[in-house]
């Protein structure tokens, strides 16, 4: 049996969602280490583009695992 996919692709009119990829990781980073966007998000504040990128690689991974 296949494994559903995590992250999948929905297009609208002016959006697209798709997969993460490390091309987004400045992106990522941008809000992932905002201070008032952590709030609001499942996850601690990322402190560095090192961290998110690991975070990016473990979002990736999970999703072929």
């Amino acid at each position: 049996m296949e494994k559903p996919h995590t992250f999948h692709q929905i297009e609208g009119k002016d959006f697209v969602c798709r997969p993460m990829s490390l091309m987004d990781l400045e992106d990522i980073h941008a809000y992932a280490s905002d201070p008032e966007v952590s709030k609001f998000i499942g996850w601690k504040l990322m402190t560095s583009p090192d961290e998110t990128g690991r975070y990016i690689v473990e979002m990736m991974n999970r999703e072929v695992a």
